[in-house]
């Protein structure tokens, strides 16, 4: 049998790839035969007769394999209506070319059928447009299994932190920092002294600002590149688990949530490799180093006969010398084995970008029929228990439906118990919200104790004390940062009149200091406010660490204590102190304001659950009319997509819809939607939710 088809139009992307590879011809065939069990079950009994192989010859070179393929399927079926199954079928592309080196065969798929499943299930054939149209499923895939081919030339998109060049850097770093700890040791405890004076007046400004200054900057920007390292490894450690040639469980792939706050301390569940060594290494780099750093300089007066009777010496502290040494090896470690768990391939083209990336790649398989009947109102419970014992694929720049497992690992879920899903806040919650700005506010309070008062014998011994609350105070405040990252698009979802742009939005993987700019060209103002206090709290560990001392020493121009002693409080000039305090006061009662105005002005809003997780998007999508107007884009770039979207002129909101299967469900679709998503909205709970559009 053999027939003719007349593809789709070709895109520039396929034609440049086509003319690349120098395709002269091709021709797919797909071969249907009887499981290994047995034969095919018909309705005049068994018979052990294959089916023929079919071959079919595209038209031009640009025609879509995955629409040949449904095509010979479905003339198959017509032409033998006895078939039930069990079944196994295998499809393969053959072409020519004019360089022998791409000719041959390429097995696109191989999947099998259970018997006791009716519907034709061929993995890798139908697009979303194609399942609704023809097939109509309803419910979900059932027990059945798909397995698939080795991609030989899987595509390994990877952003610039996750690269070679990179980690290498960070560990070079590691070591020379380690190094040079380790020198600048050696060099103190063979001479005595690192830096020696009578009056900080007395030191040149290059050395002064490298004793007071230049270390603990040195440590905040290296837990900076650590801190970048360590959102994009969490953002795409998903993608990397289903790159794998066996995908990989729901609970390990599509429910994981790497956003949350909580991963500072413990790592998303079940980590990865890749997530704890860099969580391991952000900890170390980003909370610990700099702690230690403040204090091992360390500053003796030492007596002598002549005059002036004293001087002072600048030293390094031998303990905290070796802790930092042990810190910095310990980090070189994590990331040379960070780079070994990175050499795999992440099954990506692009960087999966904002919402439109990941719907785009669900439009090629039957993975949304997994999520038929919910929605973004639906519970933890019932999203795990559909999906639970199902494996996952990216394949070809698309999300599968792999091995059906009978028995899989327990999650959290198993363990703690399900989570009743409750409305997730824009902002900060009300416990978020105390402990966000009531450490900022003390910490604004207890400075001035600390530095002017009988008290700052407690500073000058634990010189690393403030520096510890500066980044207990960028801890929290991650908070804020991470939770406005996250939801900023679907907040503009929620107000409705959303552009195209706005489903590729996506802050959590944007650059730390270019996020102010992009959010502030971008009009939210809110975020660029939020981005800009997280680029000040590095400020502030450099400025609070200048304050350990005894500030009533410059009270007056001269900068100098009743007892010229340099441990009780002039081991700054009177400017640099000022200036450091001054700056700290500043960037503290910003972050108040910032963690206020946050607050107050979201508090009302709230989303249908908790974003994050590759399954919010998909449970917000499944149905949505927008979805068939990415059929054929998985391998498009978000911003390929965003262009396309954007010459329909429609507009997308996050609402009650009305899906393809004629049913009303929570989540986000093109205007005009039935209804406006709110907390106490009536949809939520009227029967009619189900009834016929």
């Amino acid at each position: 049998m053999r027939e003719e088809l007349q593809g789709d139009q070709p895109s520039r992307l396929a034609r440049q790839e086509a003319k690349g590879k120098g395709f002269d011809e091709r021709e797919y065939s797909v071969i249907l035969s009887p499981d290994k069990n047995g034969s095919f079950n018909t309705a005049n009994g068994n018979s052990s007769q294959p089916w023929d192989q079919l071959v079919v010859e595209a038209e031009d070179h640009f025609t879509p394999p995955i629409r040949l393929i449904t095509r010979i399927l479905n003339l198959r079926m017509e032409s033998f209506p006895e078939v039930e199954g069990p079944y196994e079928l295998e499809a393969t592309e053959s072409y020519g070319t004019n360089a022998d080196l791409y000719a041959g065969s390429h097995p696109l798929l191989h999947a099998s059928q259970a018997a006791e499943d009716p519907r034709l299930s061929t993995d890798g054939v139908f697009n979303i447009a194609e399942i609704d149209q023809i097939y109509s499923c309803q419910g979900t895939t059932g027990n059945t299994s798909y397995y698939f081919p080795e991609d030989l030339d899987k595509p390994s998109w990877k952003p610039l932190v996750l690269r070679k060049a990179y980690l290498s850097v960070l560990i070079l770093l590691s070591i020379g920092m380690a190094a040079s700890q380790e020198i600048l040791l050696q060099w103190s405890q063979s001479k005595g002294r690192l830096i020696q004076f009578h009056s900080p007046q007395n030191i040149s400004h290059g050395v002064y600002f490298s004793w007071r200054y230049l270390p603990t900057i040195i440590t905040v920007l290296f837990g900076i590149a650590h801190q970048i390292l360590d959102t994009q490894v969490k953002r795409l450690d998903p993608f990397f688990r289903l790159a794998q040639p066996q995908g990989a469980p729901a609970l390990q792939s599509l429910v994981v949530d790497t956003s949350n706050f909580f991963t500072w301390i413990r790592p998303p569940w079940p980590a990865s490799r890749r997530v704890i060594l860099s969580t391991i290494s952000m900890v170390l780099t980003v909370a610990v180093l700099p702690t230690v750093q403040a204090a091992s300089l360390d500053v003796k007066e030492v007596a002598n006969d002549k005059e002036p009777p004293s001087h002072y010496i600048v030293f390094v502290s031998v303990i905290w010398s070796r802790v930092i040494t042990v810190l910095l090896c310990l980090n070189a470690l994590c990331c040379l084995l960070l780079l070994l768990a990175l050499r795999c391939k992440s099954g990506l083209l692009h960087d999966p970008k904002g919402i439109v990336a990941l719907a785009a790649m669900c439009t090629r398989s039957h993975i949304l029929l997994n999520f038929e009947g919910l929605d973004g109102n639906s519970s933890d419970h019932e999203i795990t228990e559909r999906i639970r014992n199902r494996m996952f694929v990216l394949y070809k720049s698309s999300l599968w439906e792999g091995e059906f497992r009978t028995q899989t690992e327990d999650g959290p879920e198993a363990s703690e118990g399900y989570r009743k899903m409750e409305p997730y806040p824009v902002t900060l919650s009300k416990t978020e919200f105390a402990f966000v700005l009531g450490v900022p506010a003390f910490l604004l309070a207890l400075v001035p104790c600390l530095v002017f008062t009988e008290a700052h014998w407690l500073i000058i011994r634990l010189p690393f004390l403030l520096v510890g609350f500066a980044v207990l105070v960028k801890l929290l405040w991650g908070i804020l940062d991470t939770r406005l990252r996250l939801v900023e698009p679907y907040y503009r979802l929620i107000l409705g009149s959303a552009s195209a742009r706005t489903l590729g939005l996506d802050y959590s993987g944007t650059f730390l200091y270019t996020l102010p700019i992009r959010a502030f060209l971008n009009k939210h103002y809110l975020l660029s406010l939020v981005g800009s206090g997280t680029i000040l709290l590095d400020v502030l560990a450099v400025s609070l660490a200048s304050c350990a001392i005894r500030g009533s020493s410059f009270f007056h121009r001269t900068g100098e204590a009743p007892e010229n002693s340099i441990l009780k409080g002039n081991a700054e000039t009177f400017k640099s102190f000022w200036v450091s305090f001054m700056l700290s006061m500043v960037i503290l009662v910003l972050l108040c304001v910032t963690t206020i105005s946050a607050f107050w002005k979201r508090r009302k809003i709230v989303l249908p659950r908790k974003p994050g997780s590759l399954a919010f998007i998909i449970l917000n999508c499944h149905q949505a009319q927008w979805l068939v107007s990415l059929v054929d884009t998985e391998t498009w770039s978000t911003k390929q997509i965003i262009e396309f979207l954007e010459h329909s002129g429609k507009t997308f909101g996050l609402g009650w819809y009305a899906g393809r299967d004629g049913k009303i469900y929570c989540g986000i679709d093109e205007e005009p939607l039935v209804g406006r998503w709110s907390v106490n909205s009536s949809l939520a709970n009227e029967p009619e939710v189900w009834k016929e559009a």
